[in-house]
């Protein structure tokens, strides 16, 4: 695909500007600035080779987007690359208070096995609707986490704003965060910034592909590298 017809280089309205984005933007106009497209491709390589060479050493990475429209992409995306993600509600202290949010992601996988079992069958309807509840929620907030027995080595999140908690305590946890930004974000939050036009879904979905792709070269390494000794 080619990344000038993604538009991947237009940032946001002229009149919304974050001071620390200014390396990033080549240009602007009277309606928005324009990020130097240049850039945009090193700093997306950065992050990509700094993945493959992580995963090679069997560190294990997080997917964070809350955003409705990208919820899909998100999971199928580190799904295939064997990865962990949180797309429907970020809960504070996820990582923070890991232990808390780990029992939650055991009861999710316990309420799963209880429908293999006598026990379930001789609930009562009532019953078995507050179970079924209690698991939607369960299986909504924490599927992509279940098999997460630890704190993540890398966090990606999609959006900053949106997200911005998640980051917060990825920084207080300092765990190493790569994450798309506009021209009115703070890359300064961010370990590997991807300053790219954040408004188009198409783009996004593209840097998480190219993203999930460095993920699995880098696992493709991590199995070669065992198969040696």
């Amino acid at each position: 695909m080619n990344f000038l017809k993604t538009k991947i280089f237009l940032g946001y309205q002229s009149d919304v500007l974050n001071p620390k984005m200014k390396p990033f933007i080549y240009s602007k106009n009277k309606i928005r600035h324009f990020l130097d497209f240049y850039k945009s491709i090193v700093y997306l390589n950065k992050a990509a080779q700094y993945l493959k060479k992580s995963v090679s050493k069997e560190k294990k990475v997080l997917f964070i987007g809350t955003n409705k429209k990208l919820r899909k992409v998100l999971s199928e995306e580190a799904t295939r690359c064997y990865s962990f993600f949180i797309n429907y509600r970020w809960l504070g202290g996820t990582l923070t208070n890991w232990a808390t949010i780990k029992s939650q992601t055991n009861t999710l996988a316990y309420l799963e096995n209880i429908q293999k079992t006598k026990a379930y069958i001789n609930l009562t309807k009532k019953e078995k609707f507050s179970y079924y509840r209690k698991l939607v929620q369960l299986r909504l907030d924490f599927t992509g986490v279940k098999n997460m027995v630890e704190l993540p080595d890398i966090v990606i999140v999609i959006d900053p704003k949106k997200d911005l908690a998640a980051i917060l305590e990825c920084k207080k946890l300092k765990i190493p965060i790569i994450s798309v930004i506009d021209s009115n974000d703070n890359p300064d939050l961010v370990d590997f910034p991807i300053p790219i036009n954040t408004e188009s879904t198409r783009i996004i979905k593209l840097i998480l592909r190219i993203l999930s792709n460095s993920i699995l070269r880098g696992y493709v390494l991590y199995l070669k590298s065992r198969g040696k000794k």
